[in-house]
């Protein structure tokens, strides 16, 4: 059953390649609103995009963790 989830997940990747690209711009834009020198902005847009990252890798375990349990009960 997780194969099956990775198989389906794998085909919906293709609905989200902008995603990476749109991390990056948001924390760009959001740290150069708060911050005028270029290494702060640099060093607050790496810990934005850091913390994104491992929030959104976690739902995505979550879920899949979920996923995989209901699976079997079903």
């Amino acid at each position: 059953m997780l194969a099956a989830a990775l198989v389906l997940l794998a085909s919906d990747l293709s609905l989200y390649w902008h995603l990476p690209i749109m991390i990056v711009l948001v924390n760009l834009v959001y740290s150069a609103s708060r911050y005028d020198d270029l290494r702060q902005i640099a060093s607050h847009a790496a810990r934005g995009i850091l913390y994104i990252v491992i929030f959104l890798g976690g739902v995505l375990l979550l879920l899949l963790g979920l996923h995989h349990v209901l699976a079997r009960w079903m």
